[in-house]
């Protein structure tokens, strides 16, 4: 049944002996195996427990594993389901097929590969959100006749109920549901029907007698148990035997002519409607017994439709006329296994790749007689290509030693690597349907639940910093990029997040912080006395010594106001500056006016004709106010000129910024912009661009120095936000 909520334990129910496959299971980190023995104790589980996945043996104590997964079907018709296949011939084989299981399982599959599908199909069920396919879809498809009872009345028959019980010739809008009596024997089928559905009695099963519209009465052995039919309570009841009445004399004749073997009628009508390929093929072997080909005698049609061959094409023809063998026959692998079944009349099964194909197979292979043989291949590559897909995943999610989860959309956990389980200082058991709650402080983890929920909203990818207090770790800072995931059909089913550990970074960063408050306030606390000191000289001197000290105070004020600009870029360069939404006409209009004001004869033309929301921190005004000055504080014209133009480029808008004066010296011009290494040699003058430069990039804009004739021409570039 599918759980309410994500849980930590994904359980696998058993009805076999407890043998390699699940002491694989059950060493694995979140599987849990329940071993049960008879059909009813696990149709009780699947009817109230949580149930992930389920295997079965084709044989058990009191009806076969085809029978228990029909039940299975019913109840839920998603449900991963493995049979296990032990020494069956291939009509068994067939059979299990035609009742839908998720894959079958041989005694020649390696363990570990079938324990990592059956881990990989488990919680892809308890994740999955595609839609749940109709059961009568389902059931139409199983081999043994089903019934759906409601209220007394028989209300679904699938397809082989009515093939096998309805009439040879049927009017149209006759149904088999209204022509058929189904009498279990115990008490009249409304009352039986209301004990099943009402849960007096969870499983039942036993001999019941139909009779047909004919009059023809059959009698049947039976299995049924409460499962919900179009939002209704239902009695599914699954056929096992069924037995025509007739006289004895008459049985025992038939028994005796056929000996339980299929005429040749039914025989091909068998292997024509068989949903598994078959090829009858006959082996050709050289003197020494050895085989080196084989010829296609007949194939079915699901033969041609797995391998897109047509009978009409091959029939007749040497494997080797068919497809292009190697020149030794001992190295194909289909070649030399068909060899052993014709030569020791010994079933073999095997899984091998057809490089013509491109595709891989189980082939169960029978011998007939004489060399001939029948091979029943089933089409495992959707399966093989994802368990490798899924290995070559975890093993590059496991390398990497940055942290890095997938998380449904509740937010439990379906994949971690070894470095989250490092962080958490959980066992990977404990944190598989966990979330963050579990290793790290509530206030945090409730922070990553919102990123979720964003990224689930929107479908885009997000990047935030989280400081959590850790139970494995103590107190990390990480910067993390949360991703959308999606599952096959492009739905999205939960998130995938890489997060790197920047704890080392922060650190630094706190102590450039702490180290920089210092260096201002002690500082400007100097400057403070040394200018206060320079306009007392200043008052009180005449000449050169008021000359000096009129210098030493413009100096004094100037490191001040250096000061300020170095607490802006520490600030930017630590991420201790968050980023609004603002107007740019306001913000380059404010600093249009500071720059006036102190520099009352220069000229600033101003040409905006838009207004457009930008994300920036609240200094980008300052850097304006800096590449303004910058233009008229080293202009040599007789009048200082600055031309602002903004337009518009795409998503982004465009500030250019000239001015008249001599300009900005390469030199300067290459350290802003990255072209050299500052060293104690090369560096620049001043730390006003520098702010500019770091306000605008942290803005998600650039900067950038264009040629001009003269003077400077500054071009910044801001993204633009809210449309």
């Amino acid at each position: 049944m599918v759980p309410d909520s994500p849980l930590r334990t994904l359980t696998v129910m058993d009805t076999g002996t407890t043998d390699g496959l699940i002491a694989q299971i059950t060493g694995r980190d979140g599987m849990h195996v329940v071993a049960e023995k008879t059909i009813k104790t696990v149709i009780e589980q699947l009817q109230t427990a949580t149930v992930d996945c389920l295997i079965c043996d084709t044989t058990s104590p009191d009806v076969d594993g085809v029978t228990l997964l029909e039940i299975t079907r019913a109840l839920d018709p998603v449900l991963p389901v493995f049979v296990r296949v032990k020494g069956q011939n291939a009509a068994v084989v067939d059979r299990v097929s035609a009742a839908r299981p998720t894959d079958i399982v041989t005694p020649e599959d390696e363990i570990e590969t079938v324990a990592s599908l059956i881990e990989a199909v488990a919680r892809r069920y308890r994740t999955r959100s595609a839609p749940v396919p109709t059961r009568g879809g389902i059931l139409d498809g199983a081999p043994d006749p089903i019934f759906v009872c409601q209220e007394g009345d028989v209300t679904y028959a699938n397809c082989r109920a009515t093939v096998k019980f309805g009439p040879a010739e049927t009017d149209e809008g006759t149904d088999v549901r209204s022509s058929v009596e189904f009498d279990p024997g115990v008490s009249d089928l409304e009352t039986w029907t209301r004990r099943i559905t009402t849960g007096e009695c969870v499983f039942d099963s036993g001999t019941a007698s139909i009779t047909t519209a004919d009059g023809q009465q059959w009698v049947v052995d039976y299995v049924a148990t409460a499962i919900n039919w179009q939002n209704a309570p239902a009695a599914v009841i699954v056929l096992t035997g069924c037995e025509r009445t007739q006289p004895k004399a008459t049985a025992s004749r038939q028994s005796e002519s056929d000996n339980g073997v299929l005429d040749d009628g039914a025989y091909r009508q068998l292997f024509r409607d068989a949903i598994n390929g078959i090829a009858i093929q006959r082996v050709i072997t050289e003197e020494d017994g050895r085989a080196v080909d084989y010829v296609f005698e007949d194939v079915n049609t699901a033969f041609e439709r797995i391998t897109g061959l047509k009978a009409e094409e091959i029939q007749g023809k040497r494997g080797s006329d068919v497809f292009d063998l190697p020149e030794d026959p001992t190295e194909d692998p289909f070649i030399t296994r068909y060899g052993d079944v014709a030569l020791n009349g010994k079933r073999v099964d095997f899984e091998a790749y057809s490089e013509p194909l491109d595709q891989h197979h189980r082939v169960t292979s029978y011998p007939l007689d004489g060399k001939r043989i029948a091979a029943v291949f089933i089409d495992i590559t959707d399966r093989v290509e994802a368990t490798a897909e899924l290995a070559t995943y975890e093993e590059i999610v496991q390398r990497v030693e940055d942290p890095i989860m997938l998380q449904d959309r509740d937010g439990a956990f379906q994949i971690v690597n070894d470095a989250v389980v490092e962080y958490a200082g959980l066992p990977r058991s404990e944190l598989l349907g966990a979330d963050e709650f579990a290793f790290m402080d509530d206030e945090t983890a409730e922070r990553i639940q919102q990123m979720k929920t964003r990224v689930l909203k929107r479908e885009d990818a997000i990047d935030y910093t989280i400081s959590p207090t850790l139970r494995g770790g103590g107190e990390r800072a990480f910067v993390t990029t949360r991703y959308p995931h999606y599952d096959g059909t492009g739905t999205i089913v939960g998130t995938v997040a890489i997060s790197r550990d920047i704890t080392q970074r922060k650190n630094r960063e706190r102590q450039l912080q702490v180290l920089s408050r210092v260096l201002r306030h002690n500082l400007r606390n100097d400057l403070n006395v040394i200018t206060g000191n320079a306009e007392v000289l200043r008052e009180q001197t005449q000449g050169t010594l008021s000359d000096a000290a009129d210098r030493i105070l413009t100096t004094g004020t100037e490191v001040i106001d250096l000061i300020n600009t170095e607490r802006h870029i520490v600030e930017l360069l630590t991420g201790n500056t968050e980023r609004t939404i603002m107007s740019l006409t306001p913000l380059l209009s404010a600093a249009i006016q500071t720059v006036q004001a102190s520099s009352p004869e220069a000229e600033i033309d101003v040409h905006c004709s838009i207004d457009v929301k930008i994300k920036a921190v609240p200094i980008l005004e300052d850097a304006f106010t800096e590449l303004i000055e910058n233009g008229i504080d080293h202009n040599d014209s007789d009048t200082p000129r600055v031309t602002v133009e903004v337009s518009r480029d795409g998503n982004a808008v465009r500030i250019d910024i000239r001015d008249n004066g001599p300009g900005i010296p390469p030199k300067e011009q290459a350290v802003l912009t990255d072209q050299v290494e500052q060293s104690p040699v090369v560096h620049g003058t001043g730390l006003g661009l520098w702010l500019a430069r770091y306000s605008i990039s942290h803005a998600g804009g650039s900067l950038r120095f264009a040629d001009a004739a003269r003077g400077t021409h500054v071009v910044v570039t801001l993204p633009i936000v809210g449309e």
